[in-house]
């Protein structure tokens, strides 16, 4: 169970409500450097980014939406951020996304998510792959602060879902890509933000 918490943190009392991803990013930077001044040193940062979006002036755009996750003497905290109002941090179980990145970092942190490939031909020793790319896709965006050490992943929603070519070829990479633990920290980063949303766990300060 997620509970909702008051915690005595300095908050950053002058934000700039405007839907540019960067605005968000840098609330995000100044409320992060705050807890540092805490003594506070290992967080979790999550965004969605998808490329080609539009953003509505006057709507708060769920893509733009950034998460960060800390601990503070033991008990771990996630606070939304997004282009319209201040949220109260969440008080989470011991079970969550940041709990399973400490647990799995040194294979994450070398993990690749590679692009959809097939081998088109082999003759000898020489292999022709081709890969596919496409320009309108989400990225999954992490960012890991564990004491002084700064770790950054971004993979694509189209290379971790993509299975089939259109001439019938298979993915080379789709299991591989499946099996990570990366692709399973983005999977339950995701379905922990859907579900503290569809619980309404998020409420204005």
């Amino acid at each position: 169970m997620t509970r909702l918490l008051l915690c005595p943190i300095i908050f950053i009392s002058t934000f700039s409500f405007g839907q540019n991803l960067n605005e968000i990013e840098t609330r995000v930077t100044r409320f992060q450097d705050s807890l540092k001044e805490n003594n506070i040193d290992t967080f979790f940062k999550y965004s969605l980014v998808c490329s080609g979006s539009v953003n509505i002036t006057d709507t708060c755009n769920v893509f733009n939406d950034c998460y960060l996750l800390w601990k503070q003497k033991g008990n771990t905290f996630l606070q939304k951020f997004d282009g319209c109002k201040l949220y109260k941090p969440l008080l989470l179980d011991t079970i969550n996304p940041l709990t399973f990145y400490i647990t799995h970092r040194k294979k994450i942190d070398g993990e690749i998510i590679y692009s959809p490939t097939y081998i088109q031909s082999k003759h000898g020793e020489t292999v022709t792959t081709i890969s596919q790319t496409i320009d309108h896709t989400c990225f999954y965006e992490m960012t890991f602060f564990i004491k002084k050490r700064k770790v950054c992943k971004r993979a694509s929603d189209f290379d971790l879902s993509f299975k089939e070519f259109d001439n019938g070829r298979k993915n080379m990479y789709f299991n591989y890509n499946s099996q990570t633990q990366l692709k399973k920290l983005i999977e339950q980063i995701t379905q922990f933000v859907k579900q503290l949303h569809t619980d309404k766990l998020f409420e204005v300060q």
